[in-house]
């Protein structure tokens, strides 16, 4: 069955605060993340479409080269352009201190959806660029864990290639069968009366959808790009700028048969550092990110 993968790599300038009228990373740290993970991901061996900003395009294709990959079509597009950039300026340049994130960029997730899933392919995702690094997964799914270290430019950091290789799509392609993908946090990063304010109901929160992976069965995908489009309108309507995952939530919950659940409580796992009170035995109570590939028999 064919998958399709889209993704995108947008950054602002080194180094200060985040900057409008994006508000986007600056950190160099997160400048590697998306650079480096971006090769791991083209080692799934799926076509990827990355959509990207001027200024990261001449490294990207340098490393994708340097790297001999194959797979990755790279698009140079404005941010500007997308569905619903205009409208969200005017209200971050309305509202200065209440929008200061980079909406233009997650909301556009749900455009770049669309347009892949008119190729047709059985299931077409959304994937972030950045997946690939120890901060989401255990130092033993990579390709060499005696070598990882504490520095973002070492490439070796984000070769995750025990869990981001050709079987994980295929696995997910599993385990979500003719639904929508539903991977979901019990952390609770988005407001409660906003989600349900939008919903119409009391709905929030027996969790919230992550952005990391979204999308699934061709068959339900104008279903959910079509109720994202409407929840963002009625946003708008009355001045907000939700997260698209505060959204996709208000979508999963109130049309929890359309998608395939997994529910976790931590990112963090046996190799998070820096922090004393993440023991085994506090790890034993939670279920972590990572064991998402448990889910799915990716083991």
């Amino acid at each position: 069955m064919e998958t399709r993968l889209v993704t995108a790599f947008y950054f602002d300038n080194y180094g200060g605060d985040q900057r409008p009228p994006y508000h986007m990373h600056s950190a160099v740290a997160r400048y590697h993340r998306y650079l480096y993970s971006i090769v791991q991901l083209s080692r799934m061996n799926l076509p990827i479409k990355l959509v990207c900003g001027e200024n990261v395009y001449d490294a990207l294709t340098i490393e994708l080269q340097h790297n001999n990959v194959k797979n990755i079509e790279v698009e140079v597009r404005d941010l500007s352009s997308f569905k619903y950039s205009k409208k969200i300026g005017e209200l971050k340049n309305k509202y200065p201190e209440k929008f200061n994130f980079y909406h233009e960029i997650d909301w556009a997730k749900l455009d770049l959806l669309k347009e892949e899933a008119e190729k047709g392919a059985e299931y077409t995702y959304w994937i972030d660029c950045g997946l690939a690094h120890r901060g989401l997964w255990p130092d033993r799914y990579s390709k060499s864990p005696d070598t990882l270290t504490g520095f973002s430019h070492d490439r070796q950091n984000y070769e995750f290639d025990k869990v981001f290789n050709p079987h994980f799509f295929t696995k997910i392609n599993e385990w979500v069968g003719d639904k929508l993908i539903d991977i979901r946090s019990i952390m609770q990063y988005h407001p409660f009366d906003e989600i349900n304010k939008l919903a119409g109901e009391d709905i929030c929160c027996d969790g919230q959808t992550i952005g990391g992976i979204l999308g699934g069965n061709k068959n339900q995908l104008d279903f959910f790009i079509n109720n994202f489009y409407h929840y963002a309108d009625l946003c708008l309507s009355d001045d907000k700028v939700l997260n698209h995952e505060a959204i996709i939530t208000t979508i999963a919950h109130k049309n929890s048969e359309k998608f395939k659940t997994f529910k976790f409580d931590t990112w963090y796992h046996e190799n998070t550092g820096g922090m004393d009170w993440i023991t085994p035995e506090w790890l034993d109570t939670q279920v972590s990110f990572y064991e998402f590939i448990k889910e799915i028999d990716h083991e």
